[in-house]
């Protein structure tokens, strides 16, 4: 029953590890290669400021009366939101190659999985 409450945290954890350790430090080296370590400082600051969407959240869902329940309706709308951020994030490094478009997409991710 923990191994099922935890479970979400798990995920999260191995996401947040994995992009602070090997794909923001790529991507900042790609976006801008002149100024990696700036740019690595301020994509870390938007995964930073993305935490306090998660106290926020949590006021939201208390005060949400839906036939689902209070917690349901923030889980699959947030859900869907980390989908189109984490595809957002593919996309603007791939095909458009557009940083301002990969630190919105990563800030709506973030915000997405604090939620």
């Amino acid at each position: 029953q923990i191994l099922c409450i935890t479970s979400l945290s798990i995920s999260y954890g191995a996401m947040i590890s994995s992009m602070t350790i090997f794909v923001l430090p790529k991507e900042a080296e790609h976006f801008f290669p002149k100024e990696s370590s700036i740019s690595l400082g301020i994509l870390e600051l938007l995964g930073a400021v993305s935490l306090l969407s998660g106290p926020v959240a949590g006021q939201l869902s208390d005060r949400i009366k839906h036939p689902m329940g209070r917690r349901r309706p923030m889980v699959l709308l947030c859900s869907q939101l980390a989908v189109v951020g984490t595809i957002g994030c593919w996309l603007s490094s791939t095909w458009y190659s557009s940083p301002i478009c990969f630190s919105v997409s990563l800030l709506l991710q973030q915000i997405a999985w604090n939620c």
